[in-house]
């Protein structure tokens, strides 16, 4: 329980902070269906299990670029 407590901490706090960027849990496949509830409804944005593979880690990429230029067009890049 401490390890599910100081990550939704640490996650309410960033997104309290305004803080936007992508948030990816990447865990053992020893965490049960209930853990991933709760870390899901604290605003993570992804939940992948240990290992990863070349496809999950381009999937990643892709949906955090897309977010990233997405949001890019509607400001000024110097």
């Amino acid at each position: 329980m401490i390890r599910y407590t100081r990550t939704t901490h640490a996650t309410k706090k960033l997104r309290s902070m305004g803080i936007t960027t992508m948030i990816v849990r990447i865990t053992t496949p020893d965490d049960n269906e209930e853990y991933r509830k709760q870390f899901m409804e604290v605003v993570l944005d992804e939940y992948y299990e240990k290992p990863l593979t070349k496809e999950i880690l381009q999937a990643l990429l892709r949906k955090f670029l897309t977010k990233f230029r997405r949001k890019s067009k509607d400001k000024v890049i110097l």
